[in-house]
């Protein structure tokens, strides 16, 4: 199992297959083949891809420059994050989300929401330390920083 960044758009079908077999197939994807290559191609987000004999097995997004209403400006936003759903359970999400946080972003806190209903995917999160705050919203702090420090960037 190998995690890296995907810069390359050629991968933007892959990814979109695996963000709907993750999401569930549905008439409007959570995100299209076409944003998926917008951002590629832009510098404010990175994809980070987990392959296994060069087969794209989960994927997410990391926004550098999250709107600053969501995010303190030290913090990350992690977005479409998913693992293929016959390949859940594997650890593919935790060595993915563990190569970000520890390897890639080793300084930075990071932000993202997750479905209030998703009770086994809030306890993922919280493997690493990510904390919740308000309905759908996690945070994993660094630096010190403490959620109230943070406060004036959520939404609640």
């Amino acid at each position: 199992m190998k995690c890296k960044e995907i810069n390359n758009p050629n991968f933007a079908e892959e990814m979109a297959d695996v963000n709907s077999a993750a999401f569930g197939y549905r008439s409007i994807p959570i995100i299209s083949k076409y944003r998926i290559k917008q951002r590629i191609g832009n510098l404010r987000y990175k994809a980070y891809g987990c392959f296994i004999k060069k087969t794209l097995t989960g994927f997410l997004f990391v926004d550098n420059k999250p709107n600053e209403f969501v995010c303190s400006p030290s913090e990350k936003l992690i977005e479409h994050f998913g693992v293929l759903p016959w390949r859940q359970g594997e650890g593919i999400g935790y060595i993915l989300l563990s190569y970000i946080i520890n390897v890639k972003f080793p300084l930075n806190s990071f932000h993202l929401t997750v479905d209030p209903l998703k009770h086994k995917v809030r306890s993922f999160y919280r493997k690493f330390d990510f904390i919740e705050y308000g309905e759908t919203h996690m945070v994993l702090m660094r630096k010190n920083e403490t959620v109230h420090q943070q406060q004036k960037f959520f939404y609640v």
